[in-house]
């Protein structure tokens, strides 16, 4: 097992845990997307969490020659 990999896949499931805590429903008009966060700075970094685990899981996927 590639613990690089590990540990990006542990920052991206950390950003999306920090996204699913600071979601909330809300009724209304809302153009088909009812969920709102309720705390913008934690949401923004539970979405750079997500984006540079994704990018750690990428690059050294492909440093290994398993993306082509």
């Amino acid at each position: 097992m590639d613990y690089v990999i590990l540990i990006g896949s542990i920052i991206a499931a950390i950003g999306l845990i920090l996204l699913m805590m600071t979601t909330r429903f809300v009724w209304g008009g809302n153009w088909g997307y009812p969920y709102r966060t309720t705390n913008k700075p934690l949401a923004i970094i539970g979405w750079l969490l997500i984006i540079i685990g994704v990018v750690i899981v990428l690059v050294k996927a492909k440093l290994n020659g398993q993306l082509v």
